[in-house]
C-alpha cells in the first residue's frame, strides 16, 4: 500500500470518528443552544387588539389588558432535543403530528410531575404560567403544531430568537434550568 493511499485511508477514519462522535454528541439532552435542537416548518402571528394576561404568574408583574399576538407554529423537535422550562402567558395548546415526546411540569406544590408521553395524534394544553419542559424520546424529529398567544407589550414581545433556525414568541425560560433537581 502506498504512503498516500494509507494516509487517505487514516484521514478517511478520523473524519468518520468525528462525524460519528458529533451525531452521540449532538442526540443526547445536554444543553446546547437552543438553534441546533429546532427547526421551523411555519409560523403564523396575528395581532389582537386586547386580551385579559392578568399578573406574570413567575415574575409577579400586572400585565392585565394588552394587545396580543396569536401564534400558531409547526417546528421540529429534532431527536434526543429538549424545550428548556420555560411558561406561556397565555393557554397554549400542542398537537404532536410525528414523533414522541415527554412533556413534564412543576406542580403547584413545588414537586415534579412525572414525565408523561405523547405520540403522534395525541397533544395537550399548557395553562398559563405553567412551568414545564418537551423532551423528544423518540427516535426521529418530532413534527409539532403549537398555539398560543402573548402580550404585544416590553418585554413580553420580543421573540425568542435562536438564529435562522428558530424564532418563536411567548415561551419565557425561567432562571433555574430546571427545577426539579
Amino acid at each position: 500500500m502506498t504512503r498516500k493511499l494509507k494516509l487517505l485511508i487514516v484521514t478517511m477514519a478520523a473524519l468518520s470518528t468525528i462525524v460519528v462522535a458529533a451525531r452521540v454528541a449532538f442526540s443526547s439532552t445536554s444543553p446546547a443552544p437552543l438553534k441546533t435542537w429546532f427547526s421551523t416548518v411555519s409560523l403564523v402571528t396575528a395581532k389582537v387588539a386586547s386580551y385579559d394576561f392578568g399578573t406574570d404568574p413567575v415574575t409577579g408583574n400586572y400585565v392585565g389588558d394588552a394587545p396580543a399576538i396569536v401564534q400558531i407554529h409547526t417546528f421540529n423537535l429534532h431527536r434526543g432535543a429538549a424545550i428548556p422550562w420555560h411558561y406561556h402567558m397565555g393557554v397554549s395548546y400542542v398537537a404532536i403530528q410525528g414523533g414522541t415526546v415527554t412533556e413534564q411540569h412543576l406542580e403547584s406544590n413545588g414537586t415534579c410531575s412525572s414525565p408523561k408521553q405523547y405520540s403522534a395524534g395525541g397533544g395537550f394544553i399548557e395553562r398559563k404560567g405553567y412551568i414545564h419542559t418537551v423532551v423528544n424520546v423518540g427516535g426521529e424529529d418530532a413534527l409539532i403544531r403549537w398555539a398560543t398567544t402573548y402580550p404585544d407589550i416590553p418585554p413580553y414581545a420580543a421573540p425568542l430568537k435562536t438564529g435562522s433556525q428558530f424564532t418563536v414568541g411567548g415561551l419565557y425560560l425561567v432562571p433555574n434550568q430546571n427545577p426539579c433537581q
